[in-house]
């Protein structure tokens, strides 16, 4: 590694992200792990814990009845909702201290929703991983955002987050790039080998051959397709060019989503959006 690249990751150990309980709950292997375990293990995070109790009650999941035990409301809104929830949280509020950390927050938070909304219908796609991904595919821009506010701002400023010379820029500046910096943290918060690789890959995943049976690549394809989505929401498209132009996408070649469900996703996209910004939006920076 060159001098650059070290003094970034020293700088990333110096600000503390670790989301413990998120990176516990995602170690964990959902299918063969009690209830009890799981609720001990949302229980050491108050502001996850209290979270949970309320979308249990009233939030994007609840079904209006009251719960105050915390093992019921799990169950409720479920372990893959609760795991989201848990990296959502984690996530809110970093960088925010910058003008420009709330709209990769807000990026970050809609490429995650797309990511989860088309799993269900992407081949060689474990959905379970697909919103973690997503929300984390830009975190090195929220990194690098943090470690050097002042030229990665200008940095971003002059290219955005989805600019193809964004990277290479990175690299020439900091001696790594976002997708890179954030493989790093994922891989020191020992997430699944799959994911990081995926983080990692998906700018360039359009450039490399691939197959989707290799998860990390499919995961990969499936944050480039949604990014692809999310850009054209952003730019206004209207629905039928965008449904058109996802369809036709080479990820989609990889994932071979429907274009009924691509569809859907497009109709429901702003309501799961702002559901999730509901719910994050009570929870202190």
């Amino acid at each position: 590694m060159t001098t650059a690249t070290l003094d970034v990751l020293a700088r990333v150990d110096e600000l503390q992200l670790c989301p413990a309980t998120a990176a516990r709950i995602q170690c964990l292997d959902l299918e063969n792990t009690s209830m009890d375990a799981i609720v001990e293990v949302v229980s050491t995070d108050p502001v996850l814990a209290s979270r949970v109790l309320g979308i249990a009650n009233t939030g994007i999941d609840g079904n209006g009845s009251s719960v105050v035990d915390l093992k019921q409301a799990v169950t409720r809104i479920g372990l893959r909702t609760t795991r989201e929830l848990a990296w959502a949280i984690s996530l809110h509020g970093v960088g925010a201290e910058h003008a420009l950390g709330p709209s990769l927050q807000r990026h970050a938070l809609r490429v995650a929703t797309a990511t989860r909304a088309l799993s269900h219908h992407a081949l060689g796609v474990t959905p379970g991983d697909a919103f973690v991904v997503g929300l984390l595919h830009d975190l090195g821009s929220q990194i690098l955002l943090m470690a050097e506010p002042d030229e990665y701002g200008a940095l971003l400023r002059q290219f955005g987050v989805d600019d193809p010379q964004l990277g290479p820029m990175e690299e020439f500046l900091f001696g790594i790039d976002h997708a890179q910096a954030a493989f790093q943290c994922m891989t020191d918060w020992k997430l699944p080998e799959h994911m990081c690789r995926a983080v990692d890959l998906h700018h360039v995943v359009r450039r490399q051959p691939g197959s989707r049976d290799d998860p990390g690549y499919a995961l990969a394809a499936l944050i480039a397709l949604a990014e692809h989505l999310v850009a054209l929401m952003e730019h206004g498209f209207g629905r039928d060019v965008m449904l058109c132009a996802v369809v036709r996408d080479p990820m989609n070649h990889v994932l071979r989503i429907p274009a009924a469900a691509i569809d859907h996703t497009i109709e429901t996209f702003e309501t799961e959006v702002s559901a999730m910004e509901e719910v994050l939006g009570s929870v202190a920076i």
